[in-house]
This record gives structure tokens, sequence and C-alpha cells, in this order.
């Protein structure tokens, strides 16, 4: 049931949007840093220049979180989604739980192409180095960041970056399943979740490194207790066979 999940709501189309989109933006971002290069004699390696796109603003909350969300509320709103689904899977209980693996499943394949994307091209423009080079760091100080967020190595530190908007991320995959069960409605959905996203990022926006263990562990809790909700609504809500939720 899940592998069918996962294929019967890929959407080709959004997920093409998805990848040129991303390509786009990734062309854009490194263009961008080799004029910086050009104009200030420092080059970043390809791991600060990928750094400095998942730390862009701009790029989180206008450009990768609409594409997100975009993707997956496929996952609630189809053609084949209402009660015949739950009669397949025996149980509302399980219905749910296979559509949140799925979005999991989602999320992580979006993560693994956003990234792919964005370092291969950042690779073909500018070198690879395990390393922060010394003015690297000095702009991101110069620029209000903490010397303490450099010191892990550049792989360590996007690592841990990436897991923190993952979750992030996933937290707001979940909501769109919860007010998709209390909304019925797409546009609804999309709207407030997406507002949800954005409020969260610019309230996240330049957070010290070492406040991400603790920002974790919190949207962790609250993914735990938005999944609990999600299970008690589904309990409640009254599906109609061959109709949308």
């Amino acid at each position: 049931m899940i592998k069918y999940n996962i294929w019967e709501h890929f959407n080709l189309l959004r997920w093409c949007t998805f990848i040129i989109t991303i390509a786009y933006v990734a062309i854009v971002s490194v263009a961008k840093f080799i004029q910086i290069a050009d104009t200030t004699s420092i080059t970043f390696s390809a791991l600060e220049n990928l750094y400095l796109i998942l730390k862009d603003q701009t790029n989180i909350t206008y450009i990768y979180l609409p594409l997100y969300l975009f993707l997956i509320c496929g996952i609630m709103f189809d053609d084949n989604f209402g009660g015949i689904e739950i009669v397949k899977c025996e149980t509302r209980t399980k219905w749910l739980v296979k559509k949140m693996i799925t979005l999991a499943i989602y999320t992580i394949v979006y993560f693994i192409v956003l990234i792919w994307i964005n370092f291969s091209i950042s690779l073909d423009g500018f070198n690879y180095s395990k390393n922060w080079s010394s003015d690297f760091i000095n702009i991101q100080v110069m620029n209000g960041q903490s010397v303490v967020s450099f010191a892990n190595s550049p792989i360590i530190t996007i690592g841990l970056e990436i897991i923190s908007l993952f979750i992030i991320y996933l937290v707001l995959g979940i909501l769109t399943i919860f007010i998709a069960l209390l909304t019925n409605k797409e546009a609804i959905t999309l709207f407030v979740t997406l507002l949800a996203g954005i409020v969260i990022n610019l309230l996240l926006n330049k957070r010290p490194l070492e406040f991400m263990l603790l920002q974790n562990i919190i949207f962790i809790i609250i993914l735990i207790w938005q999944i609990k909700l999600c299970l008690m609504l589904v309990r409640k809500k009254d599906f109609i066979l061959n109709k949308k939720i």
C-alpha cells in the first residue's frame, strides 16, 4: 500500500517544475557568488557556496518552501482519495500512517534532489575544499554570524543545517495533513502552511549554531504532537466513498 501511495501521488509535472526551478536558482546563485569573487578577489569553495545558498532566506522561505508544499499537497488531495482508500487500508489509523510515511519519503527525496543539484552546480563553478577559508569566515562574521558557527568542518555544519531544515519542513508537511483533515480544501491548506513556514523561517533567521540542538528538540516534540492530533482527528472524520476528503 505504501508503494501504491508513493507512485499514485507522484506528479511528473510538479517534480519537473521543482527540478527546473531549483537548477535555475542554483545557477543564478553561483553566478552571483562568482561575480562577488571577481570583484573582491575572494574565492569561495563549493561547500561554502552550498552553505550560502542554504542560508539564503529568500531561497529557503520564498522558493524552496512553496515548491515543497506544492509537491507534497498531492498526498492528501487527489482523485482517488476518500473512503475507498480507508477500506483498502482496513483502518483509518493505517491509512493515515501510510500517508505520513509517503510524506516522509517524499521529503527525503526532495532534500536529496535539492542538495544534489545545488552542490553539483556549485562544484562546477568553484573548487572543492573540506575546510573553511579564513576569508569566508571573516566575511560571515562581518555579516553578523558567530565564529562558533564555523568551529566544525563545512560538511558537518552543512549536514546539521540540512537536518534542522528537514525537521522543519517535515513539521510543515504534517501540518498540511492536519489542516487538510480539518478543512478538506487544498487552497486553504497551502496558504496556512506557507504562512506558518514563512513565520517560522523569519523567526529562526540568523539563529546561532549553538541553539540548533534545542531548536531540533522543540520541533521534534511539535512533530510528535502533530501526529497524535492527526490520529485523533482521522478517527472522528467522516469520509465519502470515491471523493476527496
